[in-house]
């Protein structure tokens, strides 16, 4: 299957609401999180929460890049890996 940015942006997002971890690589599909969480006040906060973010960029680069990158009135959120365990 091949998606373009906003198909793949909106399978995350389905994915993200009606799964027990919220990440389509774990966990697995939850009829309660279905039934609780992808609802329609949820698509209405991602809608309006699209125009807030016409300016971001959000990247997936090391993070070395991202800090010497330039630019004016810069956040930058370094969220860390997470140690992935077998179980």
């Amino acid at each position: 299957m091949n998606f373009n940015d906003v198909a793949r942006g909106s399978a995350f997002f389905v994915l993200n609401r009606i799964t027990f971890s919220g990440t389509s690589c774990s966990g697995g599909y939850s009829q309660r999180a279905f039934e609780g969480r992808f609802t329609d006040s949820s698509i209405k906060r991602a809608e309006a929460i699209s125009n807030l973010l016409q300016d971001v960029k959000i990247t997936n680069l090391d993070y070395s890049d991202v800090l010497n990158a330039e630019g004016d009135d810069v956040f930058i959120y370094l969220d860390r890996m997470l140690k992935l365990t077998q179980s």
